[in-house]
């Protein structure tokens, strides 16, 4: 990406407590750089490695509950997600997620937040040929994440017990088999597909051009 100089601010630095990747959510230690814009890439200046946007941390609140897995209307939070791994499926969760206010009229008792996950692909959905991913973007701005199909079927359903109301879901048939150059291809076209249908700006930069993920051959 090209930026003129008058346009970005080079050498910045942060420790791991301002930033995270936009396409896993982890939080980053290192160089970056600020466009005029207010939108901040890893890398101490354009070009200098992939330049994966950067999305803030914000830090939780002081009447923050203990419970970091609900939240009750009318706050501002920040979920604190543990490195931790649930069921069967392997599913890894990590790092920070910030979440917005809701309006009056979604009151309700406190309810569980939508949390990243990493797949991992059975042995079965690699004799399929594929497996489905889910996908959530946050409503108010171009925020994604992946997530379990539990947490996807919650929100689909518009389960009383999750925020629905705050994300978009999805859910996408990843290729798995085959040459790595045509299951690349297949995928890539795949996101950019959906990108363009959901009218999700920016979900396509979310993979990194990483489209032969989990392809063993």
């Amino acid at each position: 990406m090209y930026y003129p100089k008058s346009q970005i601010k080079s050498n910045l630095y942060t420790n791991g407590d301002k930033y995270a990747l936009s396409t896993n959510q982890k939080a980053y230690t290192g160089y970056y750089y600020s466009t005029s814009g207010g939108t901040n890439y890893t890398g101490k200046y354009p070009n200098d490695g992939k330049n994966i946007r950067l999305i803030p941390i914000i830090p939780p609140s002081s009447n923050q509950q203990e419970n970091d897995n609900v939240f009750s209307p009318n706050t501002i939070m920040v979920q604190k997600i543990p490195m931790e791994t649930y069921g069967s499926e392997g599913i890894n969760y990590n790092n920070n997620v910030s979440y917005s206010n809701l309006s009056p009229k979604q009151k309700s008792n406190d309810r569980s937040l939508p949390i990243p996950s990493q797949p991992s692909p059975l042995s079965k959905d690699y004799i399929n040929g594929y497996f489905i991913r889910y996908f959530v973007k946050k409503n108010n701005e171009s925020l994604y994440f992946e997530i379990s199909p539990i947490y996807y079927n919650l929100l689909k359903l518009e389960d009383p017990t999750v925020a629905f109301e705050l994300y978009s879901c999805i859910e996408v048939k990843w290729r798995l088999r085959g040459n790595k150059s045509v299951v690349y291809a297949v995928n890539k076209s795949l996101i950019k597909n959906v990108e363009k249908k959901e009218i999700w700006p920016g979900f396509f930069n979310y993979f990194d051009y990483n489209f032969s993920q989990y392809n063993l051959e």
